[in-house]
């Protein structure tokens, strides 16, 4: 069973700047919160690894006994085989049969049950641990509603401007501006976000930002990509939805990136297993790197697998 002790595995997080190293348990559980985007409650959650860098994370609402076997069910679609990682419960009830059922399904994860700032490792009757959230300087809300609340339209008047301007250029220069956008991303310029959103739509100003993006480039363009989705009009929201589940999967965000994918089913009107299937076969209107997330999601496949997946998302 994966622990921290000899040696700690010392998990890096690759969302943050610098990459952040966990070196005990007690340092896993305070960055969880900015890892998730938000202050887990009434969760379960999944931290799997790839070595000892963060792969994905996942939650689910914390089950009842009753629905332990499906939680279980879901996690295995999320957990590669034979992978190493944590399984941790944050519920003021007692977790230990719930947890118990994850520990014989995954042997190599550690289970962890944390209530309020308090933990044990493995079983009920471990010594208790504390820990403190860490300061990242990475903006972190309430729960998973205000993370998907974060999503929400707000359209802003430089939308309709940059709308109008952006259609008069040549492809040429929409590409150019679509690579210095990302280059400055600047979440405080609504003009910029503006541009952003409205760029997004265009396949060559996609393909050109999913020919850049990297694991190491793509915290720095998160929050720039969040206020891009939320300043356009919610019937402009698709596409910079799609680049900021994109952002979000290669911060290892996969939170953030799973919301992206549901907004961008709801806007289609689809379902999530509707935006999965072979080319030819999609619904014409699901975007190349809607379906690529939508099969990351379904594969539970790590960042690390991003050169192999990037002719697939400009497609």
């Amino acid at each position: 069973m994966g622990n921290f002790t000899d040696p700690p595995p010392r998990p890096i997080f690759p969302g943050m700047k610098p990459h952040y190293k966990a070196n005990n348990v007690a340092e896993l559980l305070g960055v969880v919160p900015t890892l998730l985007g938000f202050r887990p409650a009434d969760s379960l959650v999944a931290i799997v690894l790839d070595g000892k860098q963060v792969a994905l994370s996942a939650r689910l609402d914390f089950p009842s006994d009753a629905a332990c076997a499906e939680a279980v069910a879901i996690l295995r679609g999320v957990w590669p085989q034979g992978a190493s990682g944590f399984i941790i419960a944050y519920t003021g009830q007692d977790p230990w049969r719930v947890l118990a059922r994850c520990e014989r399904a995954f042997p190599a994860a550690t289970v962890i049950h944390v209530d309020g700032r308090q933990w044990r490792e493995c079983c009920p009757n471990g010594p208790l641990g504390s820990f403190s959230e860490a300061n990242l300087g990475v903006p972190i809300l309430r729960s998973r509603d205000e993370l998907r609340a974060s999503l929400d339209s707000k359209p802003t008047p430089e939308f309709g401007v940059e709308l109008q301007r952006v259609a008069k250029l040549s492809a040429a220069e929409r590409v150019g501006l679509t690579t210095a956008l990302a280059a400055s991303h600047d979440a405080d310029s609504a003009v910029g976000c503006a541009q952003a959103a409205v760029l997004a739509a265009f396949a060559d100003c996609r393909a050109a930002l999913t020919e850049s993006l990297t694991c190491q480039s793509a915290p720095e363009q998160l929050e720039f990509w969040r206020a891009a989705v939320r300043c356009a009009p919610a019937e402009h929201q698709l596409h910079p939805l799609s680049v900021l589940g994109l952002v979000s999967w290669l911060c290892g965000n996969g939170t953030l990136q799973l919301l992206c994918v549901e907004r961008a089913a709801q806007i289609l009107d689809l379902r999530m297993g509707d935006l999965v299937g072979a080319p030819g076969h999609l619904d014409p209107r699901i975007p190349p790197l809607v379906s690529v997330l939508a099969l990351i999601n379904a594969k539970a496949v790590p960042p690390t697998q991003w050169e192999r997946l990037r002719l697939k998302a400009v497609a």
